[in-house]
């Protein structure tokens, strides 16, 4: 998908399903190529339900309520953000981690913290006027949200990052430190899967 947020910044965004895992990533390049130089970052937000279609049908607002999200810290990618289903599905209890290529320094868990109430009146969302509040909460609109930092982007240039996805279909244990090491596996797919960028 290829689009501008106008007339002088387009960007492209790819998406790459690993062929023997249950993971994905989405590859995102800004080029500026207008005459002056652009501050630029990228907000991904990924509304997980890990529950059965049935089950959301019925009641969106309930299962959001039993998703256990948090943040994992580890070097070289800043923050990633953990989301546990605490409501067994068929007996499993489905776990995903969401991180990002290049370093993350603010998160959400909630679309009040992404969108506010400002949205619903047309305004623009709050939480994406300055830097994601990284802070946890639990409420019944889970969207698990990652913030890149800032570049400075000179006319002509190019940056690029990518957001991965790792979906395990049965984690009993609660989300720990342990666990980092599957933000590692989820880069490492994503970066394996970058597509080539053209010369210029």
């Amino acid at each position: 998908v290829t689009g501008e947020a106008d007339a002088a910044l387009g960007w492209q965004v790819t998406l790459t399903l690993d062929p023997t895992r249950t993971a994905w990533a989405w590859h995102v390049e800004v080029l500026n190529d207008g005459p002056l130089a652009r501050e630029v970052d990228v907000v991904h937000a990924h509304d997980v339900a890990l529950a059965a279609p049935g089950t959301l049908r019925t009641n969106e607002l309930y299962v959001s309520q039993y998703l256990d999200i948090g943040p994992l810290h580890g070097e070289g990618f800043g923050t990633a953000i953990a989301v546990r289903q605490n409501l067994a599905q068929a007996g499993t209890t489905p776990w995903c981690v969401l991180a990002c290529t290049t370093p993350v320094i603010a998160w959400a868990t909630d679309a009040l913290d992404v969108h506010g109430l400002a949205a619903r009146a047309g305004r623009p969302p709050a939480g994406l006027g300055g830097d994601l509040p990284s802070r946890r909460r639990q409420h019944e609109h889970t969207l698990a949200t990652l913030q890149t930092e800032r570049w400075r982007v000179e006319p002509g240039q190019r940056v690029t990052t990518g957001f991965a996805g790792l979906l395990v279909e049965d984690h009993p244990a609660v989300t720990s430190d342990a666990d980092v090491r599957l933000v590692h596996q989820a880069l490492d797919l994503a970066r394996a899967a970058a597509p080539a960028l053209p010369a210029t």
